[in-house]
């Protein structure tokens, strides 16, 4: 993960804690074949981060991330291969959501699902 994005980001705070929770569950585990260029747990944590910002297209995502967070990523992923990969993680994305509310659940740390106001 570390060699995709900057240290200094809320991005990276959030992918961090993603990269945690995969570790526990054992997500990333070494599999045969080449190396892969992207994590798993870092796919993840761009899939969770796209589900924060309420977006659904994955192009529109990355065009998003290139375009306003430029200065956080080095790299992000191809369209096509992002888009395979986000379907064949989503029933993972699921269990590493869980595992974080519950983590969040355990605190005195509150999340506020809805927009802000405008009067």
């Amino acid at each position: 993960m570390v060699q995709h994005i900057q240290r200094s980001s809320a991005v990276f705070s959030i992918l961090a804690e993603v990269e945690t929770v995969c570790k526990q569950l054992g997500i990333d585990k070494t599999k045969c074949g080449p190396v892969p260029r992207y994590s798993d747990s870092f796919i993840i944590g761009l899939i969770i981060i796209k589900n924060l910002l309420g977006m659904n297209s994955e192009s529109s995502y990355l065009r998003y991330l290139a375009k306003h967070h430029g200065d956080v990523f080095i790299t992000l992923p191809e369209r096509s291969w992002f888009n395979r990969k986000c379907r064949s993680l989503q029933p993972v994305c699921v269990i590493i959501q869980q595992t974080i509310a519950e983590t969040i659940s355990d605190t005195d740390t509150h999340i506020v699902d809805s927009p802000p106001y405008r009067s």
